[in-house]
Parts: structure tokens; C-alpha cells; sequence
């Protein structure tokens, strides 16, 4: 069975691939025709002997490295992060509890008052400031945008009623550097 690599794989032509190659290895291995529940069993009896034989087979490891890489799709490199940027935390994340990475006049932090990002971002750090502020209500949020904006005059959330929009913002102005803050409006 030749494994070369004519055109570029689809999620069909992968399944076609590997449906021969199974049934190339039972024939090859003179398997009978395996039930679907066995093929787990047929790889993992492969992946542990594979993996005994590129111990000590290099040719084996080039080859089977040279196939992967042909068959297997490009992945796209992933976008440098800036240092301020910042992506909605999880479900799981929001669960997680803060760690305090700094210290705050607690008058600064009172739970009834509107929460103020700044405090925020030296209590707990630009890293953890978003999840601080998606705990946050929508209300609570569109208060915190007061504070910044009393100190970015003529600026403003793209849309004041999505807790996003306002996160996005509030990181904006509150941890990018005063060069870009000018640069951003």
C-alpha cells in the first residue's frame, strides 16, 4: 500500500485513508475483519509497539514523522498577544479564586461604591482585572466607567450595554500606557 500524498486530505478523504490503512494492517498482520469496538484495542496495541520501535529505530521515527507532517494540516501560527490585550475569562476562570497581588486603601474597594478600576488593577493586577470585572453586574460596570471616564474625558465604551464593551474598555484605559490611551481616542 503506497502512502503518498496526492492531493490535500479532507475530513473524508481521512476517514477513506485510514479505513484502508486499518484494513491494509489487519490483512498485513492476518487479522480477521475487526468490529469497530476492537479498533481501540488495535491501537493501542500499535501505539505501544510504534513507540517500543522508535526507541531504538531511527528510520522508523523519521518516517513516521515525514508522513505526519505531510498528512497532517498546517496550523496557523497564533497572533502575538499585546501586552494589554485580554480575552473573556471562562466559566472556569471566573470560578478560580483572586489572589491579591498587591494592597488597596480599603476605602478605595467598599462594597456598595462604584468599584473603581484603578484600585481594582493594583489589588489584583492586569491579569486577573478582567475577571474581577466580568464578576461585576452590568449596573456595577456602567458605574466603574464613570471613574474612567473622569479621567479620559470624551471617551466611552463602544456599547454601554454589554458587560464585554465595557471590559474591553476599562482594560483599555486602565492598563495600556498614557501613549497609547491618547493614540486609542
Amino acid at each position: 500500500m503506497s502512502m503518498t500524498l496526492e492531493a490535500p486530505l479532507t475530513a473524508t478523504s481521512v476517514k477513506e485513508r485510514s479505513a484502508a490503512a486499518t484494513r491494509h494492517l489487519c490483512e498485513t498482520l492476518q487479522l480477521d475483519t475487526l468490529a469497530p469496538k476492537d479498533l481501540t484495542y488495535l491501537a493501542l496495541a500499535l501505539t505501544e509497539v510504534a513507540s517500543e520501535e522508535a526507541e531504538h529505530n531511527s528510520e522508523f521515527n523519521r518516517r513516521v514523522r515525514e508522513l505526519y507532517e505531510m498528512i497532517a494540516p498546517t496550523k496557523k501560527p497564533a497572533k502575538p498577544r499585546s501586552p494589554s490585550s485580554w480575552q473573556r475569562p471562562t466559566k472556569e476562570e471566573l470560578m478560580k479564586p483572586l489572589k491579591a497581588v498587591g494592597t488597596v486603601d480599603p476605602s478605595r474597594i467598599a462594597p456598595y461604591a462604584p468599584p473603581d478600576p484603578y484600585a481594582l488593577l493594583e489589588l489584583f493586577g492586569p491579569e486577573q482585572l478582567p475577571r474581577v470585572l466580568f464578576l461585576r453586574t452590568l449596573e456595577n460596570l456602567k458605574r466603574a466607567v464613570r471613574i474612567v471616564q473622569a479621567r479620559h474625558p470624551g471617551t466611552k465604551p463602544s456599547n454601554m450595554g454589554r458587560k464585554d464593551a465595557i471590559v474591553e474598555y476599562i482594560m483599555r484605559y486602565v492598563t495600556e500606557p498614557a501613549e497609547a490611551k491618547s493614540q486609542a481616542v
